[in-house]
């Protein structure tokens, strides 16, 4: 595969679909043409979508028709977050590289990473430089660190999903409003324990320097698990939305911040987002009595829950989940917690959970 006749170097963070979006400008492409190239090897013809490369093969190529590092590619593609954004239900998948090691691969259905058709932003920077950046995948980066303002999702005017492309083009296609020059939502009014919960998530996914903590205040050490118990803990709030109004410190006034109604399937818009992670928050900080207090408050949601001494039945969903990861040794990290709050608080489990059998 020949290079392209123009071409042009990732730039600071940028994402990769932003930059072969800006290769497709460059070169008088239409939106997408190279991600679907087709190349030909000495067998047969194969295409190959290079905008979500999932073998080392495909790196090559892009590679080659970059020239840029297949290294270089791979850090900027949704994969970066793998190690981290995996999920307990689903098989890692790997694919082997060309120095013979396995990389973690992301999957596509993966619901944690906007996808490039319902991608997020920050118009200060793009009035700075239009690009995708790659902080800007995850859903839980929900504000932008440098500008302390929230990402956007959609265009203002005519509330269209963006896209990466037209974060590039730095203009909505439907309505042609000027993305870079929307005025931006500040976050430093909101609360500066949102701010410091996006600093510390930006961190666990290794796109800012770890933060400095309040006094007196402690984090658990970053790891797949760690994150994927925030997660569980955010997921735990948007179950019982309809308590919200009833639930005590450290999660009470969440009703006041997000006054309708979620839907479970659906992105979580950036500003929701930052309120939802912002609570849950609480459940990392101060480890691990934050976790205790967060479970306590979740606990006394209602009435109907509020004197069961069945994990299940006390904590729902996230009962449940402690229930299975029990019993599964890649979450022996969180046993001797859990196992801490469970005889605290008097919780019966069920007979499957052997794992506590000498509680």
């Amino acid at each position: 595969m020949k290079p392209l006749l123009r071409r042009s170097n990732l730039l600071p963070g940028e994402s990769l679909p932003s930059l072969l979006e800006r290769l497709s400008l460059l070169n008088y492409y239409n939106t997408g043409t190279i991600g679907w190239l087709c190349h030909s090897n000495e067998s047969n013809q194969c295409r190959i979508n290079i905008t979500q490369p999932n073998s080392a093969q495909a790196f090559f190529q892009l590679a080659q028709l970059t020239l840029i590092s297949p290294e270089d590619l791979l850090a900027a593609s949704k994969h970066f977050f793998a190690p981290l954004l995996y999920s307990s239900k689903n098989t890692k998948t790997f694919m082997r590289w060309f120095d013979g090691k396995n990389i973690q691969l992301l999957n596509i259905a993966y619901r944690k990473i906007r996808p490039s058709h319902a991608a997020q932003f920050c118009p200060i920077c793009l009035k700075n430089s239009p690009y995708h950046r790659l902080a800007w995948m995850p859903i839980s980066s929900a504000i932008c660190l440098q500008h302390k303002c929230l990402l956007l999702d959609q265009c203002p005017t005519c509330l269209k999903n963006i896209t990466v492309a037209e974060i590039v083009a730095h203009q909505c296609k439907a309505c042609k409003t000027d993305l870079a020059q929307i005025p931006p939502a500040s976050a430093i009014d909101y609360n500066e324990l949102g701010i410091l919960s996006q600093r510390v998530i930006q961190s666990w996914l290794s796109l800012v320097p770890a933060p400095s903590l309040p006094i007196n205040h402690t984090l658990p050490e970053s790891s797949a698990v760690m994150h994927l118990l925030w997660e569980r803990l955010r997921m735990s709030l948007l179950t019982c939305q309809v308590d919200w109004n009833s639930l005590q410190t450290p999660l009470a006034g969440l009703h006041l911040y997000i006054p309708k109604t979620l839907n479970l399937r659906k992105k979580l818009p950036p500003k929701y987002a930052y309120y939802l992670y912002s609570k849950t928050f609480a459940g990392i900080l101060n480890w691990p009595q934050g976790f205790y207090d967060f479970l306590d408050a979740y606990g006394q949601r209602n009435f109907n829950v509020f004197w069961s001494r069945n994990i299940r039945v006390r904590l729902g969903s996230l009962g449940q989940w402690f229930c299975k990861i029990l019993g599964q040794p890649e979450f022996m990290s969180l046993h001797p917690v859990l196992q801490e709050y469970i005889s605290a608080r008097y919780l019966s489990l069920p007979i499957s959970c052997q794992a506590l059998n000498n509680i």
